[in-house]
């Protein structure tokens, strides 16, 4: 039995027409179909990027005014609308409440509590001036108030001067202090068991 002829090349169908090729030429090349598809890529010039920027920054320059108020209403709207119910929440909350029978006042107060915190801010003024400098203190504060969970702030008069005989200097201070010990007033007098968180208003203190 004769082999069959067999080729795999669509131009080749038998033997004669292999020996016809022949006579041609070589064959062609068979091109596959991924070899058809052709992409090409166009790449952009510079020139193509800037123009959205240029015509930002001109819109920008133009309408500067406009920009500033529209974005000064968006920010108004956000604080409105976002912050500050949020705030509300947080001050609505449980977060910042301290159980104490000190609750504080928006008024001055005239409390034995308040002319001890008193005294304990002009300790600390005179303990805190030079050894060659002179210190007066007045007999009452100016006013004093109660912040909350024995919290005070006291704003008084003082005349610091020199020992030497130089005139002195009247001014005027605000001292923040805490007592430590809450209700239990038995240790107001002991100095170490309160806190004095900062005075303001006297030079070099």
């Amino acid at each position: 039995m004769k082999p069959q002829f067999t080729s795999s090349h669509p131009l080749v169908k038998s033997k004669n027409s292999l020996k016809r090729i022949l006579a041609i030429g070589p064959l062609p090349p068979i091109k596959s179909h991924a070899f058809k598809t052709m992409i090409s890529v166009t790449i952009a010039p510079p020139e193509l990027f800037d123009q959205p920027l240029t015509s930002m920054k001109n819109f920008l320059k133009k309408y500067s005014l406009l920009v500033l108020i529209v974005g000064l209403g968006l920010l108004i709207f956000f604080q409105n609308k976002v912050i500050m119910p949020l705030v509300n929440d947080v001050i609505k909350s449980d977060a910042f409440l301290v159980d104490t029978k000190d609750q504080g006042s928006q008024l001055p107060i005239s409390t034995e509590l308040g002319d001890i915190a008193f005294m304990h801010c002009n300790n600390y003024i005179k303990s805190e001036l030079d050894s060659d400098q002179s210190v007066e203190f007045a007999e009452k504060p100016l006013k004093v108030w109660s912040l909350g969970n024995y919290q005070f702030m006291v704003n008084a008069e003082i005349t610091i001067g020199d020992k030497s005989g130089g005139g002195g200097t009247a001014q005027k201070y605000l001292c923040r202090i805490t007592y430590d010990e809450g209700e239990n007033q038995e240790g107001a007098m002991d100095f170490d068991n309160w806190t004095l968180v900062g005075i303001s208003g006297i030079e070099g203190l």
